[in-house]
């Protein structure tokens, strides 16, 4: 199975006024920053993705894990996505949070995924989000390579979309 519909957005748009180094024009002292990442997938073709989960994950102490041979996809339901690539990793960490860390380290866990890299981390602060898009990047998850490792500060929750494919 692959997704024949869905789409991935990601857009932020930022405004700011400079003071200095301006144009002789007031339109010249606003400035627009646009990034845009918009994959629809189109009629007659698909995404690489056969697994698709949202899902919350509960830190029971500082450490939790995405088990991608285990991953929530609906009414209890869950998937196995052995032999499948990471395609896109969403997290929302919730106000009230402490920061929660992403990362591959074989110190905390054992089957850790390497999905972006052995040096890879990232800090999801309190209210924030964190979102990995590269299709037919990752390795291929495995039974000796399926856990991704969320470091945090005790009893916690966040939200997580899984696509892999």
């Amino acid at each position: 199975m692959a997704l024949s519909s869905g789409r991935i957005k990601f857009d932020i748009t930022a405004k700011h006024t400079i003071t200095s180094g301006i144009g002789s024009s007031a339109a010249d002292a606003s400035i627009e920053h646009k990034i845009n990442l918009n994959q629809t997938v189109p009629s007659g073709t698909s995404l690489p993705a056969t697994v698709v989960g949202s899902f919350s994950v509960t830190q029971a102490s500082s450490t939790a894990f995405i088990d991608m041979t285990a991953i929530a996809i609906g009414n209890g339901a869950t998937a196995d996505c052995t032999g499948l690539k990471l395609q896109c990793l969403a997290i929302k960490n919730p106000t009230g949070n402490g920061t929660i860390t992403l990362s591959y380290t074989t110190a905390t866990a054992s089957s850790a995924y390497n999905f972006a890299g052995t040096s890879f981390s990232a800090n999801v602060p309190a209210g924030g989000s964190f979102v990995w898009f590269a299709p037919e990047a990752a390795a291929d998850v495995s039974t000796s390579a399926k856990n991704i490792v969320v470091a945090g500060t005790g009893s916690q929750s966040f939200h997580a979309m899984v696509i892999a494919g």
